[in-house]
């Protein structure tokens, strides 16, 4: 299945792969078991897929027909969550409003909250390389990385001046060295960024000449071959 959020939305909006690539495909909304508008999900296989939401919800599903585990109510954060990511089926981590940010070690038996790095700030998109690596991206335009789960965080300089991340991914190669930032400048006007350095540094594309023609990016697509990449969003 492909699935598709909307923070408009208190549904899993889910359509087969073979009925969209034949044209004949019809979307189905799942809303079983969900509290409040589901916001992103992380998919590590068909059944093993983590959706959160607002009210600090976060939900494992092992069909997304179906209807969900709740893994947290709220009672660890309230605040809406925006992304989640995790590297393993152990380790995730999911951020969002005003720096929250929370994590599991055991799949989502448990779930811990963390000091985010951006006091009273939205945190956007996360990237977990391991269980210690993590890359948070904030609404104001500021990149973070801790490399001991939180307990510190390192602000990561861009080559523009960003009024906003909206996504963070890197291809997933054993190194993940190549690295991809969507963000947005006063403008409004979108960026891609990349990393050659496994996020150490980054430069602009295309790194001579105007910048695509966006007003925000929302979301990426990454293939086998770290230079393709596949970009949407608005205007």
């Amino acid at each position: 299945y492909y699935v598709v959020l909307s923070t408009a939305s208190p549904y899993v909006h889910y359509a087969s792969q073979a009925d969209i690539l034949a044209g004949t495909e019809v979307w189905a909304s799942n809303s079983a078991g969900i509290v409040g508008t589901p916001r992103a999900l992380w998919s590590l296989a068909s059944s093993q897929t983590w959706v959160v939401g607002t009210l600090g919800y976060v939900y494992k599903y092992t069909s997304i027909t179906g209807a969900p585990t709740v893994q947290t109510d709220g009672s660890v954060t309230s605040q809406n969550l925006n992304a989640i990511h995790g590297s393993d089926a152990d380790t995730i981590v999911a951020v969002g409003a005003s720096n929250a940010v929370i994590y599991t070690t055991d799949g989502g038996l448990n779930w811990l909250s963390v000091t985010g790095p951006a006091v009273g700030v939205a945190l956007n998109t996360v990237w977990v390389k391991d269980a210690d690596t993590w890359f948070v991206g904030t609404a104001g335009g500021a990149l973070w990385y801790t490399d001991d789960a939180g307990v510190s965080w390192t602000a990561i300089s861009l080559p523009v001046t960003a009024t906003g991340v909206q996504m963070i991914k890197f291809n997933e190669t054993p190194s993940q060295t190549v690295g991809w930032l969507l963000v947005t400048v006063a403008g409004p006007i979108a960026y891609v960024l990349r990393s050659l350095d496994g996020g150490a540094s980054w430069d602009r594309l295309p790194k001579t000449g105007t910048a695509l023609a966006a007003d925000e990016f929302n979301d990426i697509a990454l293939c086998s071959n770290v230079n393709i990449a596949y970009v949407g969003g608005l205007a």
